[in-house]
This record gives structure tokens, sequence and C-alpha cells, in this order.
């Protein structure tokens, strides 16, 4: 649970936090394939890849994988 949710139980007394630390996790961004990428998304993709790349691990939202269209 996140500190910024459980933080009044836990002052409350009502919790207790324990001392560990989680593993880094991947997030992906998806979106229709038929729906226009706004500049909105675009600037938040955008934001979180650098904050990404500040950690050692992120990109430009452009060096994503790209998905494969197969026709019949």
């Amino acid at each position: 649970m996140p500190r910024l949710v459980a933080g009044p139980l836990i002052e409350a007394g009502r919790l207790v936090a324990l001392p560990f630390t989680l593993d880094a996790r991947p997030f992906l961004q998806l979106r229709h394939l038929e729906r226009h990428f706004s500049r909105a998304a675009r600037a938040f993709a955008d934001l979180v890849a650098g904050h990404a790349g500040a950690e050692g691990s992120g990109g430009s939202v452009d060096d994503a994988p790209q998905p494969v269209l197969h026709a019949e």
C-alpha cells in the first residue's frame, strides 16, 4: 500500500510500516492504434521516459517497440 494512502493510518497507530524495499518495475503506456496520441499524452510519456532515463533505464517514447500489424 502506498505511503500516501497508508500515512494517516500509520500515524494513527492502526498500521505499521515494515522496513523493506520493492524492486523497480517497468510501466507501459498503452493506447488504441486508431486513436490520436494527444500532445498531453506525448508530454506525459516523454516526462515518464525522461524520469526513467535518469534512473538509467529509459529513453524517448519514440524508442518504444512499435506494434506489428499482420495483414491476411
